[in-house]
């Protein structure tokens, strides 16, 4: 896991043949999309009723939120967040990679968490399920985006993305491994 500027720069330096970001078309010029995608969303995991939720940087001042150091979400959701907390307006802690950012959350470091829907699975793995309430903010399809120059790494992703829907290892939508593979084969990514 690593802040996207370094995983754009990983393919074109040719330190990867794979990334998993969204679907940007620049991303076009040096890269083909694999045919799995995944309909991620961002937004703030709070204790908080979903509808009391902050969604405006109005109803976010005077709060404070843990961030992922490195993700630019929140900052394209709220455009002056980085003024407001520059200003002390709103309070930002810093967390080096999902778990850390739930461990904070759980410890009441702060009232409000940015992450993606995906979270819901670290929730679970820590026994945290129904603890926390999740107000989506952005959506953004992610994708496998695969070197040019190394088709038969696509042909390959290609082929086993559709393996794995044939033999029912995957959720309903086609999306992610279904629950027996994620609890049985899933690590967390080392972090940087």
């Amino acid at each position: 896991m690593l802040p996207v500027a370094r995983v754009y720069r990983s393919i074109s330096n040719g330190t990867a043949s794979v990334i998993i970001t969204g679907r940007h078309p620049s991303l076009g010029n040096c890269c083909s999309d694999a045919n799995w995608h995944f309909p991620w969303t961002a937004g703030i995991y709070s204790k908080t009723p979903v509808d009391l939720i902050a969604d405006s940087e109005e109803e976010l001042r005077y709060r404070k939120m843990i961030i992922i150091r490195g993700w630019l979400s929140p900052y394209r959701y709220f455009e002056n967040l980085r003024t407001l907390s520059d200003q002390g307006v709103v309070k930002l802690a810093m967390a080096q990679d999902n778990s850390s950012a739930i461990r904070m959350l759980e410890h009441e470091r702060a009232e409000y968490l940015w992450g993606g829907s995906h979270f819901s699975w670290y929730l679970e793995k820590r026994g945290l399920t129904g603890e926390f309430n999740y107000k989506p903010l952005i959506s953004s399809p992610l994708a496998l985006w695969v070197d040019k120059n190394r088709p038969d790494v696509l042909l390959a992703l290609n082929k086993g993305y559709q393996r794995l829907k044939q033999e029912g290892g995957l959720t309903a939508d086609g999306s992610q491994l279904n629950r027996f593979l994620m609890s049985e084969r899933y690590e967390d990514a080392a972090s940087y």
